[in-house]
C-alpha cells in the first residue's frame, strides 16, 4: 500500500514507545516480488501498487516481471499529479484516484470555481470532482458514509473544455495540496524517497 514495509505486530500499525510507526528493513521490490509469486501460482490475476511516485515505479519496473496493473494515489484538481498520471499511462499502469474529493470539508470540495461548475451542470461539487478524474482516464473511489451522498456520486456529468481549463487553473503556477497523506501525518517521508 506504501513503498515501505510496516513492522508486523498485534495492532494494524505497530508503533514504538515514542508513538512512531515501526518499519521493517524490507525494500518494496522484495514485497512486490512476493506478490508476483501469487500471480505465477494463479492465486491472483493482477497486482498493483499504491502511493508510488515516478522514482518508485522506475525502480520497480527495472526488476518487475509483472507490470503493476494499477497505482492508487491521491488525485483531485488541487493535486493533479499530471506527470505521474501520464507516466503511468505510458507504462500501461492504470491510475486510481483516492480522495478525489479531498477530505472532509477540504478546500477543493468547497472551492468557488468548483461550485460554479456544479451550478452550471445542475449538479453537486462532488460530481464535478469525480467527472474531472474520470475524464482524465483514471478511476475514482470517493468515500462517504452518507447514503444520499453515495447515491449522488453516481450522477455522472460531462465537463466541457472550459470547465477543464478552470479546474486546471486551480494549481497552474501554484503549489498543490495533499489532503489524505497519513504517512506524512505519522512523520514518515516517502515522497522524498531516494533510491
Amino acid at each position: 500500500h506504501w513503498p515501505i514495509a510496516f513492522k508486523s505486530g498485534p495492532e494494524p500499525v505497530a508503533k514504538g514507545e515514542d508513538g512512531k510507526i515501526l518499519l521493517e528493513n524490507v525494500h518494496f521490490t522484495e514485497t512486490y516480488k512476493a506478490m508476483e509469486s501469487l500471480v505465477e501460482t494463479g492465486k491472483t490475476k493482477a497486482i498493483g501498487v499504491s502511493n508510488f511516485t515516478i522514482n518508485h515505479l522506475e525502480e520497480l519496473l527495472k526488476v518487475a516481471k509483472v507490470v503493476p496493473a494499477a497505482n492508487q494515489v491521491e488525485l483531485h484538481p488541487e493535486l493533479p499529479q499530471t506527470e505521474l498520471v501520464e507516466y503511468c499511462q505510458s507504462k500501461g499502469i492504470h491510475v486510481t484516484a483516492y480522495c478525489p474529493l479531498g477530505s472532509t470539508n477540504s478546500n477543493v470540495i468547497k472551492n468557488e470555481e468548483v461550485s460554479k461548475i456544479a451550478k452550471k451542470h445542475n449538479s453537486e461539487n462532488a460530481n464535478v470532482l469525480i467527472a474531472w478524474g474520470v475524464q482524465r482516464g483514471t478511476s475514482v473511489i470517493p468515500k462517504s458514509v452518507t447514503a444520499s451522498r453515495i447515491r449522488s456520486n453516481f450522477n455522472d456529468i460531462i465537463l466541457d473544455e472550459e470547465d477543464i481549463k478552470i479546474l486546471k487553473g486551480l494549481t497552474e503556477g501554484k503549489s498543490t495540496t495533499r489532503y489524505c497523506d497519513t504517512l506524512d501525518f505519522w512523520g514518515i517521508d516517502i515522497y522524498g524517497y531516494k533510491a
